[in-house]
C-alpha cells in the first residue's frame, strides 16, 4: 500500500481540490473547520490539529473539555485524526492543560 503525505493547504492528493475546502471568513483564520475536513478527506487523508488555544489561555476547564470531546467525536471515527492545538501552548493554563490531556486520553480511547 503507497501512502501519500500532504498539507492541505500546499497540496492534496488526486482527486481532491483545495477549493473544495471552504475558508471561514476571519482573515487570521483562513483554514478549514475540523468538520469540514473530515467531511472532504475523511477516507483519503489523515487530520491534525484545531484545538483553538485560545481555549487553553482564557477557557475554563469544561470548556476545554467541551472542545476536546467535540473534536474526537467528528474527527476520530474511521480512524485518521491525529488531536493537535491550533498553535503554540507556552501561555495557556496549567489546569487545562492536563484538561486536555486527560480528556484525549480517556475519552478518545472510547
Amino acid at each position: 500500500m503507497k501512502i501519500k503525505a500532504f498539507s492541505v493547504i500546499y497540496g492534496a492528493p488526486e482527486g481532491i481540490r483545495i477549493p473544495d475546502l471552504p475558508l471561514r471568513s476571519r482573515p487570521d483564520t483562513m483554514k478549514p473547520s475540523a468538520t469540514q475536513c473530515k467531511k472532504i478527506l475523511g477516507n483519503t487523508a489523515c487530520i491534525s490539529g484545531n484545538l483553538p488555544i485560545y481555549l487553553l489561555e482564557y477557557g475554563t476547564k469544561q470548556q476545554v473539555i467541551d472542545a476536546c470531546k467535540s473534536l474526537i467525536d467528528t474527527c476520530a471515527p474511521g480512524g485518521g485524526y491525529i488531536f493537535d492545538t491550533n498553535g503554540s501552548i507556552d501561555n495557556a493554563k496549567r489546569e487545562n492543560i492536563e484538561a486536555m490531556y486527560d480528556t484525549v486520553l480517556n475519552y478518545g480511547r472510547k
